[in-house]
C-alpha cells in the first residue's frame, strides 16, 4: 500500500471512480453504495477476515479469491472492485473507499444519502415528509433514504449525512434529561 498521501487521494479516487462508472452502466449506483458500506461493516467486524485482507505475506490472487467468496452475492462490478483491491493488498483504504464513492455517486445524480435510524420502520407517509424537509435543506438535492430500525433508541429519528448528526430520539433527549438532573441540587444540600 502507498504511503504518499497524494497518491492514496488518487487510488482511492480511482477505485471510487471506476466502481461508479460500472455502477452506472448497470443503473445500480445506490444499490452499490450500500453494499459497498456493508462490506466495510463485514470486514471492520471480523478479524480474522480483516488481518487475512491485510496479510502481505498472501499471494494477491488468494486475498481476491477470499473477497469473491465472502461477498459472492454481491454485485458483479463491486465484487470485482473488491477483488482487485484485495488482491493489491490495499483494504486499509476501503473506508476511504467507501467514503468517495458516496461523495461521487451523490455528485453524480445530484442527490444526498441520508441514514435515518427510527424504532419502526418508517411509513411512505412519513418517508416524504423527511424527504420533502430534507431536500429543501440541502438546496433541492434528491434525497435517498437509507433507513436502519433500532428499538433501542425507543422513538424519535436519528439522521445523519456527510459527517453531520441529528439526534432527536427519546433515549439521547432522556440521558440528556439524566445528566441535567444529576447536576441540580435536590434541596437538602447547602
Amino acid at each position: 500500500m502507498p504511503t504518499d498521501r497524494n497518491l492514496i487521494k488518487k487510488e482511492v479516487a480511482t477505485y471510487a471512480q471506476a466502481l461508479l462508472e460500472a455502477a452506472k452502466g448497470s443503473d445500480t449506483i445506490f444499490a452499490v453504495e450500500a453494499q459497498l458500506a456493508k462490506a466495510l461493516d463485514v470486514v471492520r467486524s471480523h478479524m480474522k477476515l480483516k488481518e487475512t485482507l491485510a496479510d502481505g505475506t498472501l499471494d494477491g490472487s488468494v486475498r481476491s479469491a477470499i473477497v469473491q467468496e465472502v461477498f459472492a452475492d454481491f454485485d458483479p462490478a463491486l465484487k470485482a472492485v473488491l477483488g482487485l483491491i484485495a488482491e493489491r493488498g490495499d483494504m486499509g483504504l476501503l473506508s476511504r473507499i467507501s467514503e468517495a464513492y458516496t461523495l461521487a455517486a451523490e455528485e453524480a445524480t445530484d442527490t444526498v444519502v441520508v441514514d435515518t435510524t427510527t424504532v419502526v420502520a418508517l411509513t411512505d407517509e412519513l418517508r416524504e415528509i423527511i424527504k420533502k424537509k430534507l431536500s429543501a435543506d440541502f438546496k433541492g438535492k434528491n434525497i435517498v433514504l437509507r433507513e436502519h430500525v433500532d428499538p433501542s433508541i425507543l422513538g424519535g429519528i436519528i439522521m445523519s449525512a456527510h459527517g453531520n448528526r441529528v439526534d432527536a430520539s427519546i433515549a439521547t433527549q432522556l440521558e440528556n434529561a439524566r445528566r441535567v438532573l444529576s447536576t441540580v441540587p435536590n434541596g437538602g444540600e447547602r
